[in-house]
C-alpha cells in the first residue's frame, strides 16, 4: 500500500490521550513516500523462506506456527532481517529493496495524518482488533478485523502481533524508550544507536493501552516470542520505474 510523502504528527497529547507516556510526546516528521504491507508476514510466507534459503529459526517455531494465514510468530529480529534480505535477493530483478519499517513509516501508516488513537479512531473497539479484551487469546487470520483498517487501508496494526521496527533504542530507568531520532522537525528518522529494538502495534494478549498507534516497546535484538511478528516496507526511490 502506497504512502505517499508528506509531514505527520507522531506520538500522543496527554491532553487527547490519557494513556500517552513520556516516551511518546508529540512532534513533527517528514516522511518520504513508501510502500508498506498491507497484513504482517504470514507462516506460509516464513515458511518458503525457511524451506528455500535452509534458514534455521528457533526450534520451537514450528510449535507456535499452526495455522499459514496467520502472522508468523516466535520470530526475532535476526529472523525478520533475514527474511527481508532473502525477499530482496528474489526480487533483486525488479531492483527492489525490502526492509522493517522505520518507527515512523509504521505509524504513519497505522494513524495516518489526523492523529487518530487507534487506527479506526479514538476509542479503544474489542470488534476492530485481536487483543486481549477481544478474548480470542491466540493469533487471527491475518486480516480478519477489515472494520479495524487504518486511514491508509493497512489491516491488523493493532492487536494480533507486536510488529519489529528498524530502529534500534535504549530504556531508561522508568521504562521509557529513548531514541536519538525522536525529535521535532526530523526528516526520514531511524535510530541506529542502542542496545534493543523498537515493536509496535500490541498483540493478541495486550492491554488496548498498548495497541495505540503511539505505543512503543523494546526487545533485545536476538530475542523471539511467541507474540513477536514483523510485515515489510519498500522504499520508492528504490523501484526501477
Amino acid at each position: 500500500m502506497r504512502i505517499p510523502a508528506g509531514k505527520f504528527v507522531m506520538g500522543s497529547e496527554k491532553e487527547r490521550d490519557r494513556y500517552a507516556g513520556n516516551d511518546e510526546l508529540p512532534h513533527t516528521v517528514e516522511l518520504s513516500e513508501y510502500h508498506i504491507a498491507r497484513y504482517p508476514v504470514t507462516v506460509a510466507q516464513f515458511r518458503a523462506f525457511v524451506q528455500e534459503s535452509g534458514y534455521q529459526p528457533e526450534e520451537d517455531w514450528e510449535k507456535y506456527n499452526e495455522y499459514d494465514n496467520h502472522p508468523v510468530v516466535s520470530v526475532s529480529w535476526h529472523d525478520a532481517a533475514a527474511y527481508c534480505e532473502w525477499l530482496t535477493d528474489r526480487l533483486k530483478d525488479r531492483g527492489w529493496k525490502i526492509q522493517l519499517p522505520t518507527e515512523a513509516q509504521w505509524e504513519k501508516a497505522a494513524r495516518g495524518t489526523d492523529g487518530r488513537i487507534y487506527p479506526w479512531g479514538d476509542g479503544a473497539d474489542p470488534d476492530k482488533a485481536n487483543y486481549g479484551d477481544t478474548g480470542i487469546g491466540t493469533t487471527s487470520a491475518a486480516g480478519c478485523f477489515p472494520e479495524g483498517e487504518s486511514p491508509c487501508g493497512i489491516q491488523d496494526m493493532a492487536g494480533n502481533v507486536w510488529e519489529w521496527c528498524l530502529d534500534r533504542c535504549d530504556c531508561d530507568d522508568k521504562w521509557n524508550i529513548i531514541t536519538d531520532t525522536y525529535r521535532d522537525s526530523i526528516a526520514d528518522p531511524v535510530c541506529m544507536t542502542g542496545s534493543g529494538r523498537v515493536l509496535r502495534g500490541g498483540a493478541w494478549g495486550s492491554s488496548a493501552k498498548l495497541c495505540r498507534t503511539a505505543s512503543r516497546l523494546d526487545s533485545p535484538i536476538g530475542y523471539s516470542y511467541w507474540h513477536y511478528g514483523f510485515r515489510l516496507v519498500l522504499l520508492s526511490g528504490q523501484q526501477d520505474g
